[in-house]
């Protein structure tokens, strides 16, 4: 994937995410709305760079951005996916990696699951 392309994505990724957060906060509960939309991304995703590298996507997204100072490193102990460049680099790598391992799918959430994922994206609060 082209850099400007996976840009426009984790822009939208980022947006998305935001505005449910917004909602959230305002008691607003969308994610019966939103969740296919975050299930088709995270399976594209996955399916294209792998599952280490959507995982390095959701880190870079909900925790790196959230929390600037938190740093990644490679097993040679390079810091990686330290900016968007650098995620794209390291998801682009990933992809190309003989472990890569595309999409396995799960069963539907359940609504405890589906209550747990939002503590986990809000910050641990009530859902």
């Amino acid at each position: 994937m082209e850099f400007k392309v996976f840009e426009k994505l984790i822009e939208q990724i980022v947006e998305a995410s935001d505005k449910d957060l917004a909602a959230a906060q305002l008691g607003i509960d969308i994610i019966n709305f939103v969740e296919n939309y975050h299930v088709i991304s995270s399976i594209l995703l996955t399916e294209y760079y792998g599952q280490e590298g959507a995982e390095w996507v959701e880190w870079y997204v909900y925790e790196k951005l959230e929390n600037p100072e938190l740093t990644a490193k490679d097993a040679d102990g390079n810091e990686i996916c330290h900016n968007l460049q650098s995620l794209w680099e390291t998801v682009e790598d990933s992809r190309k990696s003989k472990t890569f391992k595309g999409v396995e799918l799960k069963p539907d959430m359940t609504d405890e699951e589906r209550i747990e994922m939002l503590k986990t994206i809000f910050g641990g609060g009530d859902a």
